[in-house]
């Protein structure tokens, strides 16, 4: 049984996560203090943990059995951890694919849906007003750009 003090309620290899450092003893993050409302760095093994905080008084037991067991669990769960800390970021997704409804409210009524056209009343437009998009209107655009400003 170990005689452990400072006891760990966010386990110091979940901490690690936020680190940039490759050295797990001089690990560190930032962390922001509410009581003087600074941000600082400081190590992992400082931070989110209390003295004695696991300690027990109950006969039969190690003061410390509670501290002793988390302890145990976290052996077992810091390696698989640390495996998936390695997995190579994955790219962003193409914006270009997102389909129209999810990028813009204003296209999400169901003639403008994706896949699906405007009616055909709002498609054929008169020659003689280039200008217009009755598309567009359809869709709850204005039908024309305003002219730029330069």
């Amino acid at each position: 049984m170990s005689d452990t003090v400072n006891h760990h309620f966010i386990p110091q290899f979940y901490l690690r996560g936020f680190s940039d450092s490759v050295d797990r003893r001089k690990s560190q993050v930032f962390v922001f203090d509410q009581s003087t409302k600074k941000s600082f760095r400081t190590l992992v093994r400082n931070i989110g943990a209390r003295r004695n905080f696991f300690r027990i008084d109950v006969e039969g037991f190690h003061p410390n059995h509670v501290e002793d067991g988390i302890a145990e669990i976290e052996s077992e769960i810091a390696p698989v951890r640390g495996q998936h800390k390695v997995t190579p970021p994955q790219p962003p997704p193409d914006l270009d694919t997102l389909p129209v409804s999810s990028a813009s409210p204003r296209f999400s009524g169901p003639s403008c849906s994706p896949g699906r056209s405007p009616p055909a009343s709002a498609v054929s437009s008169p020659a003689s007003e280039p200008a217009m998009n009755p598309a567009r209107e359809a869709c709850g655009l204005p039908s024309s750009r305003a002219p730029s400003r330069r």
